[in-house]
């Protein structure tokens, strides 16, 4: 038994609804993409100075002005974006399904069309019936093709490959904290100035000459895993470099402030009357 072949009213009621919706999908990406590109090009090059740790080295005021900066930036680079939401018309999908595939003559565009003139003659509704029978079976043929943004002509210079080279570097350049980094490009610090360096301790202890022991040089007190044993009336000479305020140095019941040698730099000399520090 024979079947019959479809006429083209029957391919026009089940019109290739998937594939148009699957166009309105590819249409809407190659304009929102390119709309949102500078502002997601912005975005990474801001995640790679932070990662530098950029600027956390940078005054509040200016670390405030740098965000500011960026956030206008990336603002700006949306303005495309109202326009890009617009969802495509009838006849761009239609035109989308003709264009991507293997069909001539705008068959999705001739069946929805109507006799314009000859209506009522044999002869030219014949022609049109088979024009439209012919056009039906190009149907199968309409294809989608794979979205195309077309970023190269907006990117000539190809600055996403800059950007996107420079946050690997940037990644790779943050070791271990990229997190602590990124918290810190967003939190200005406006304390004054950049943090204070951490204190370098130096002691010298110069036992009596009676005893004939060598002086002892102790550069961090943390290198010491025990009590210091060292002969009683021996002379301690401290020296600090770097921390905050001012350093006190306590043997026994007594204790004393150091004394500023300039900014950071502190010094005291006294003498160890216990057996041990």
């Amino acid at each position: 038994m024979r079947r019959k072949r479809p006429q083209p009213e029957t391919f026009i009621a089940a019109e290739p609804k998937g594939r148009l919706r699957r166009a309105t999908l590819a249409i809407m990406w190659e304009r929102i993409w390119p709309a949102c590109w500078p502002t997601v090009g912005t975005a990474g090059l801001f995640v790679a100075v932070a990662l530098f740790d950029i600027p956390a080295l940078l005054p509040g005021w200016l670390h405030v002005a740098l965000l500011g900066l960026f956030a206008l930036a990336a603002l700006y680079g949306l303005k495309g974006l109202p326009a890009a939401l617009r969802p495509p018309t009838e006849a761009e999908r239609t035109r989308r399904l003709e264009s991507a595939g293997d069909t001539v003559h705008r068959p999705l565009t001739a069946l929805r069309d109507r006799l314009a003139a000859g209506g009522g003659d044999a002869m030219s509704e014949a022609l049109w019936r088979a024009h439209r029978s012919r056009m039906s079976r190009m149907l199968p043929r309409l294809r989608v093709g794979w979205p195309s943004p077309g970023l190269p002509r907006r990117d000539p210079l190809g600055l996403r490959a800059a950007v996107g080279l420079l946050l690997v570097i940037a990644l790779v350049y943050s070791g271990g904290e990229p997190w602590p980094r990124l918290a810190r490009a967003v939190s200005p610090d406006f304390s004054a100035g950049p943090p204070p360096a951490p204190a370098v301790l130096d002691v010298w202890i110069n036992p009596p000459p009676y005893t004939g022991v060598a002086p002892i040089f102790v550069q961090s007190l943390a290198t010491v895993s025990g009590p210091l044993a060292v002969p009683v009336n021996s002379a301690v000479l401290a020296q600090i470099h770097g921390g905050t305020g001012v350093p006190r140095l306590t043997i026994g019941p007594d204790a004393q402030d150091f004394t500023s040698l300039g900014p950071d730099s502190y010094r005291v000399e006294a003498e160890i009357s216990a057996e041990e520090i």
